[in-house]
């Protein structure tokens, strides 16, 4: 009788201990680089920083990167940052829209284009940059998409000023933009 209360008590220490472990496990999660994270519920987030900074990050690297878009007689002119959720993750991107404008004279336009950044809530990353080989303004960011006009001359419009504008949606799925016309 002596040896089954001893098994009896064995089997039940053990299955308890086991339980434990199961239970400590469940709120730890191994990464690739076998890094022992919290589960999910654990976790502490970092917290998602203002629009103003996460629109003064995406300029900032812009200022590194236009450096890629101008050469020795050009410049940017325009500069301008807009937000939005076009990579539909419920957070505010920044689309920047620039001008690249001669540096000796005259006024014409050597290009424009549009910088996306996506928002990773305590950063930025470039995710590509758009540039047509027309001319175009911006308009919004809305529904998940990016809007723009593009300008055309007809043949009595001054220079300054085309009269034809034609509504272009943009679609941004990863590192790719698809364009639509919407009129």
């Amino acid at each position: 009788m002596k040896k089954i209360k001893i098994l009896f008590f064995v089997i039940f220490i053990s299955h308890s201990c086991s339980n434990k472990n199961n239970n400590a496990d469940s709120s730890l999660i191994v990464e690739k680089d076998n890094s022992v994270l919290p589960s999910n519920s654990d976790r502490i987030e970092k917290p998602l920083l203002p629009i103003k900074q996460i629109i003064a990050l995406a300029q900032n690297h812009f200022s590194t990167y236009n450096k890629k878009l101008v050469s020795e007689y050009t410049t940017i002119g325009l500069n301008n940052a807009y937000t939005g959720d076009f990579t539909n993750d419920g957070k505010e991107d920044v689309v920047i829209y620039y001008s690249i404008e001669p540096t000796n004279g005259g006024n014409y336009l050597a290009g424009q284009g549009l910088a996306l950044y996506k928002n990773n809530g305590d950063s930025v990353s470039l995710i590509t940059s758009y540039t047509p080989d027309y001319l175009f303004s911006f308009d919004k960011v809305s529904g998940g998409n990016i809007f723009i006009s593009k300008e055309e001359y007809t043949e009595d419009d001054p220079r300054c000023c085309p009269s034809i504008h034609k509504q272009i949606e943009l679609t941004v799925n990863g590192e790719k933009i698809y364009e639509r016309n919407i009129n």
